[in-house]
């Protein structure tokens, strides 16, 4: 005899549409953070290379990374000048540092997508570099929640970055002013 049972209610589907939604949401969203970074660190090097063209060389300033590397060189080499704009800048590029590291997955990476029976959703970064001696394939996987925390540290980082590049700016573009040794002196006649 062939008797038939219930396995019990079937396990929720994951939402698939809404996965994808809320990954290509925190994709833009890391994007739109980088693209603000990009922007504020190529206009503060613009401004240092005016000032100092020995120290800021732009023609190598090809990729995101070039460009950080050239202005913490400028920052270094400003350091002497300015020591207090061009240390707060050092620490908030070294703040931002490692979510620079991560933009390269998540804007040149190939993604696919994990989800598990709860909605949850977990992303594969896989991103493939071709060097001057080697392939070098590299792979991130980022849950929902640590997504939600780095896109968190990824504002906060860039909103400093921001603001300190902003600040060194602004005291870059001060003219000089020549200060007078001395008074002028009442004229005789």
């Amino acid at each position: 005899m062939n008797a038939l049972t219930s396995l019990g209610p079937p396990a929720p589907l994951a939402d698939w549409d809404q996965a994808h939604i809320e990954l290509h949401l925190w994709l833009g969203r890391c994007l739109d953070c980088f693209t603000q970074a990009e922007s504020v660190v190529s206009a503060t090097l613009l401004l240092l290379a005016r000032r100092s063209s020995d120290s800021v060389e732009l023609g190598k300033a090809y990729l995101f990374g070039q460009k950080l590397q050239i202005l913490r060189n400028g920052l270094q080499a400003l350091d002497a000048v300015d020591h207090k704009q061009a240390r707060l800048a050092i620490h908030a590029l070294d703040r931002f540092q490692p979510y620079a590291d991560l933009r390269n997955s998540v804007c040149h990476g190939a993604s696919t997508l994990y989800l598990d029976r709860h909605g949850h959703w977990l992303v594969e970064l896989k991103l493939t570099q071709l060097t001057a001696s080697a392939i070098v394939t590299s792979q991130v996987f980022i849950d929902q929640a640590a997504a939600a925390e780095k896109l968190k540290g990824l504002k906060s980082a860039v909103q400093s970055l921001s603001a300190r590049l902003n600040n060194l700016s602004a005291v870059l573009s001060l003219p000089d002013v020549a200060t007078p040794s001395a008074p002028a002196a009442q004229g005789s006649r």
